[in-house]
């Protein structure tokens, strides 16, 4: 009979749990009402706005400007912000991972509008400058949304003090992270009621569900990303020289055909100086200018086998990288597929610890209940054979004083 107890007991510890929210006790204290389940789908919902307006700006860039090098530059700027963003925004105290993203966008946009990006983009360079822009505005709104504007208007200083005190140097977005900083100030530890220690393993599920969905939208467009990068890569050092030795025949080409047609020229002019002369000097001039065709000949099939064993090496070259990229694609999937099994056993496993520990409470309570139970009943029992004796021991007493009182009025007689 106790185990159905302890059992219905802790299903209905746990119902309870799961419809509370939680929120850390900082949380609390600076006016936060969200619970930090909510405030990381805010979060969250950031991410996606800002990898969206940093991907349209990128690729507007792409179709703008044609140079090797800006390619390159957009290229990394997809990859390494999306990237830089997630490592910010996935972070246990959800007040830390809203400063880091601020923080994260307002560097970035320093570095692209005056600090060492400012001529990364050339022409297209205001594009990626207000996209940044009107990011900052957002993640801005967003904290007014979680903390409060007054609280917003207070730490705004703050955070700009911080991003011109630690800027950005290059496109990796290497830095100094704010979070820490924000978790000394704003974070703090789950509190240890039990009802909060089962709710926060659902909210834990809940944010490992959600940052798996979220790595598997973006993992494919950061894997193309960095696969052409690689190729970018390769055209700019493997191929290099092999254009410079093309560009090296062209001169030498071109500087041929103009010896070729200078020669034309004095053949035109011997041509006219020996018009009318004997056949010999005409069946000399033939021989040279059919020396000179074959020549010409040769050298442009020379050029062309060269092109063509070069364009060979190139396309070589592409299908190996490119089988590269799906290799390195095949195993990021592989890893994140291993690391999802093992961070749901994790899950399963301390879900069925706290069912153990709550069964475990459950029926020492019980015990306890039904202990103390029997002690009151057997303090019941002995009160009342107490009081039982007492009144026994009181009615013959009061029945000889009854006796006595009737007595007394014979004795005169």
């Amino acid at each position: 009979m106790r185990r159905p107890l302890g059992t219905l007991f802790a299903a209905c510890c746990l119902t309870a749990c799961a419809s509370a929210p939680t929120r850390t006790a900082k949380m609390a204290e600076i006016g936060v009402q969200q619970s930090t389940a909510e405030a990381r789908i805010y979060l969250h919902d950031y991410l996606r706005g800002f990898s969206g307006e940093i991907t349209a700006a990128a690729d507007r860039v792409t179709v703008a400007e044609g140079d090797l090098a800006v390619r390159a530059a957009a290229l990394r700027l997809k990859a390494n912000g999306v990237i830089a963003m997630q490592a910010a925004v996935f972070q246990h105290d959800p007040i830390a991972g809203l400063t880091d993203a601020w923080v994260l966008t307002a560097v970035m946009a320093r570095f692209f509008d005056d600090g060492n990006g400012k001529d990364l983009f050339r022409g297209s360079q205001p594009v990626v400058v207000q996209a940044l822009r009107r990011l900052e505005v957002q993640v801005d709104a967003l904290a007014q949304r979680l903390v409060g504007q007054e609280r917003v208007d207070v730490v705004r200083p703050k955070i700009q003090r911080f991003v011109l005190d630690n800027p950005v140097s290059d496109l990796s977005f290497s830095r100094r992270s704010a979070a820490l900083g924000a978790s000394a100030l704003t974070a703090a530890a789950w509190g240890t009621d039990f009802r909060q220690s089962v709710a926060q393993i659902d909210e834990t599920a809940r944010d490992a569900s959600d940052r798996l969905t979220i790595y598997a939208e973006q993992l494919p467009q950061v894997a193309r990303w960095q696969a052409e990068m690689l190729l970018l890569d390769a055209q700019h050092e493997f191929l290099a020289k092999p254009f410079a030795t093309l560009d090296r025949v062209d001169a030498e080409i071109g500087a041929l055909d103009q010896r070729l047609g200078v020669i034309h020229e004095d053949i035109d002019g011997i041509g006219k100086f020996v018009n009318g002369t004997p056949t010999l000097v005409a069946n000399e001039r033939a021989l040279l200018l059919e020396s000179f065709s074959r020549e010409r000949a040769t050298i442009f099939a020379s050029v062309n086998s060269e092109r063509v064993a070069t364009l060979a090496s190139l396309t070589a070259e592409r299908e190996t990288i490119l089988a590269a990229a799906a290799e390195l694609r095949r195993e990021s999937f592989a890893d994140l597929r291993t690391e999802t099994v093992h961070s749901l056993d994790r899950i399963d496993k301390l879900s069925v610890d706290r069912l153990r520990d709550l069964s475990r409470l459950s029926q020492e309570a019980i015990d306890r209940l039904f202990w103390r139970a029997l002690e009151l009943l057997l303090v019941a029992c002995v009160a009342i054979t107490i009081l039982t004796l007492v009144l026994r021991q009181r009615q013959p007493r009061g029945a000889d004083q009854v006796k006595n009182r009737v007595a007394l009025p014979d004795a005169p007689m």
